[in-house]
């Protein structure tokens, strides 16, 4: 089955309501699966032992794509989306988990991670016409 828009917003709203947190590594950046086992909005499409979870933590989704196409369909959704709003009127799967994951990575204290699932979240949501899942934590 292959990943839609809806889904994939779902599943990372929900993964990262529940952990609450960014996933880092030692030196703080942001990565895919962290020592701790938090993974990033990427990270928590990327099925558990795929080498993707342990490529650098430097790596855009766009690397990750290049490198590892198999994911197509599973880590981001295949295709397009169109905004209900504003510009871009289309957007690659590509791009839609480019933004989800640049959510997970400015939300760096705990006020802006707060205000990324309060507000930025169902702001970029309500943009493609999405729903928002029911916060877990609040």
């Amino acid at each position: 089955m292959t990943l839609t828009f809806q889904d994939a917003f779902n599943r990372v709203f929900t993964h990262l309501d529940e952990q609450g947190k960014r996933a880092v590594n030692q030196k703080n950046h942001c990565t895919h699966l962290a020592p701790d086992g938090s993974k990033c909005a990427l990270g928590a499409l990327i099925p558990d032992g795929h080498p993707a979870q342990t490529c650098h933590s430097r790596w855009d989704v766009h690397r990750v794509a290049d490198e590892y196409s198999d994911l197509a369909g599973i880590a981001w959704p295949k295709g397009f989306i169109s905004s209900q709003v504003g510009f871009p009127k289309k957007t690659s799967g590509l791009c839609f988990m480019s933004k989800l994951q640049s959510f997970h990575d400015s939300a760096s204290t705990p006020e802006a991670w707060k205000f990324m699932m309060n507000e930025k979240l169902p702001k970029f949501a309500e943009t493609f016409g999405l729903t928002v899942p029911e916060r877990i934590k609040k």
